[in-house]
């Protein structure tokens, strides 16, 4: 009942852009679906990346930020799920909340963590002024 309750409050917070955003689908391959729904002048974004079946890899691709402008900086949040459960420790606490350029997110991504099958992460970047 909490989880649905947390979807619905972050749809709700973010129903302007979800609804009005332009859609980006990001590079996927057969066991994931990425996309991003971005604003007009590129300062908020969210990015949602979502495993529908176990990787045959060692370790999950990179996830790469694509549709921001490059020269800006931005703050990264994950917003969804509230606790992300992993099989190990992961980069995304550390990622939490710090800010980076355009330019790096686009080019060098984020590794992603190893997540249990039919998991989603949602990102939200914000643009630093």
């Amino acid at each position: 009942r909490a989880v649905l309750k947390n979807a619905i409050a972050l749809h709700k917070e973010h129903r302007q852009l979800i609804h009005h955003g332009e859609l980006v689908r990001l590079e996927s391959n057969d066991n994931e679906v990425a996309f991003a729904v971005l604003n007009d002048d590129k300062s908020l974004g969210l990015y949602s990346y979502n495993l529908l079946s176990e990787s045959l890899r060692y370790a999950p691709d990179k996830f790469y930020f694509h549709g921001i402008n490059p020269d800006k900086m931005y703050k990264l949040s994950v917003i969804w799920p509230t606790k992300v459960k992993e099989y190990s420790t992961s980069i995304l606490s550390t990622v939490n909340g710090q800010t980076f350029s355009g330019e790096a997110l686009i080019n060098f991504g984020m590794q992603l963590p190893i997540l249990d099958p039919q998991s989603s992460l949602v990102f939200k970047l914000e643009q630093v002024k």
